[in-house]
């Protein structure tokens, strides 16, 4: 590498984000010795509570691990090891095994909640600074942080692990992934539950006309909950699932349009995913308009109306009003969580691609995953899923990274805690 790699502990390592990698991470690096402080900008396991009573799918045995089931015996005298071959739900994965480790004494004291990490840059050098590798290596990270209850503060740290998965902004919904008019106005009112999610209620959406907009697999999960709620709405497709009931006991009612914007499909399009499943989904909602996007919207607060333009291809437009306008765009990845940094940069000394004499099947790093996780700025590290966050192999993969980056921290190729501490049945 361009520099020295080695970080001996006690060194300050800045985890992003606090979900399923970022919390086991914190747990390697507190085994190890280091001070660790975890931010995230929700609470911990947010994504899996708010997955819910979804399957995560895959088993205990590849969402767990032999590091963490140790934690919570050694943490909670009557923990149960659950079994191996279990599938659980999202809130159970949280309520069974992600929460217990975060409130344990082992990481609690660096857990950071509602604490957004805004920027990460270093102390006493510019992105475009000519330094010394070594010398930008041992300079310190500083870290803006946003936090709910303390405002505004800054953190330092010797290594940042960036655990956020994909980091992304969403399109827009207008035409091209722009902006359609009046979309920054309107941004309070629209819905962002779906209805498999813990905050969802069945009168958000009964007798109601929704429009969901999007071809992500957030909006395809959408069209796929809400038929279930609502399983007679469309009486040529059968379905064999039995009608939730409304606070009156009533059969739950609504009528769904799905605009499916044609062009570009992005990283989490399911053109590129699951086209079968895309299909049924279709067939699901009460009508499918293909368009270029909304070129206009606008919400009636004294109605509770939304009011939608569509740009059709042929440039011609359609107007209509909807009860709710669910959103659900393609992410466009970024490089970088601020511009100081070259999180977009080879770490290797030799790029993979580059013209070197040194054959292919030569070069050490080829067959070895952990340089993935390194990136152009020295001692900052991308861990989890980056390319598809709703793939479950994702924690798979992440758990190897851990042990891989902790590894090349402590520059012992051999160094695994989940070998040390693996048990008969874990």
């Amino acid at each position: 590498m361009y520099w020295d790699p080695e970080v001996e502990s006690p060194a300050t390592i800045a985890v992003i984000g606090c979900g399923p990698i970022g919390i086991e991470a914190a747990l390697y690096g507190r085994f190890l010795g280091y001070d660790v402080d975890l931010f995230d900008a929700r609470r911990p396991a947010h994504g899996m509570v708010r997955w819910n009573c979804r399957s995560i799918g895959v088993p205990v045995s590849r969402c767990s691990t032999s590091l963490g089931i140790s934690a919570l015996e050694g943490q909670l005298p009557d923990y149960k090891k659950p079994s191996m071959d279990a599938l659980w739900s999202g809130a159970e994965f949280a309520d069974e095994y992600l929460l217990p480790i975060a409130k344990s004494d082992l990481i609690i004291d660096g857990i950071h909640i509602n604490s957004r990490v805004v920027e990460v840059s270093r102390v006493r050098y510019y992105r475009e600074e000519i330094a010394d590798w070594q010398e930008r290596a041992n300079d310190e990270f500083r870290l803006l942080i946003d936090s709910r209850d303390r405002g505004a503060y800054t953190a330092r740290a010797d290594v940042v692990l960036d655990c956020r998965g994909m980091y992304a902004e969403s399109e827009g919904y207008g035409p091209g992934g722009s902006q359609a008019a009046g979309a920054a106005k309107v941004h309070p009112q629209i819905h962002r539950w779906l209805p498999g999610d813990p905050r969802f209620e069945n009168r958000m959406l009964d007798s109601k006309h929704v429009v969901v907009f999007g071809n992500s697999e957030l909006a395809v999960r959408f069209v796929e909950e809400w038929a279930s709620l609502f399983p007679n709405t469309v009486d040529q497709i059968p379905r064999a699932v039995t009608s939730q009931q409304s606070l009156s006991g009533k059969p739950l009612s609504g009528r769904l349009t799905w605009i499916v914007p044609s062009g570009r499909a992005s990283l989490q399009s399911v053109e590129f995913t699951d086209i079968e499943r895309w299909k049924r989904a279709m067939l699901s909602a009460t009508s499918v308009i293909p368009s270029r996007g909304i070129e206009k919207i606008d919400f009636d607060e004294a109605t509770e109306t939304w009011r939608i333009q569509i740009a059709n291809d042929d440039d011609s437009t359609i107007d209509f009003e909807a009860d709710v306008f669910a959103p659900f765009t393609n992410l466009l990845p970024t490089a970088t969580i601020g511009p100081t940094l070259y999180c977009d940069q080879w770490a290797l000394s030799i790029e993979p691609n580059s013209q070197s004499s040194i054959p292919q099947d030569e070069r050490f790093y080829e067959g070895w995953k952990g340089w993935a996780c390194a990136t152009g700025e020295p001692n900052y590290y991308r861990l989890g899923a980056h390319e598809q966050p709703f793939s479950a192999s994702g924690l798979v993969e992440g758990f190897q990274q851990i042990k891989d980056v902790f590894a090349l921290l402590g520059t012992r190729e051999d160094l695994d805690l989940y070998k040390i501490l693996r048990k008969p049945g874990v």
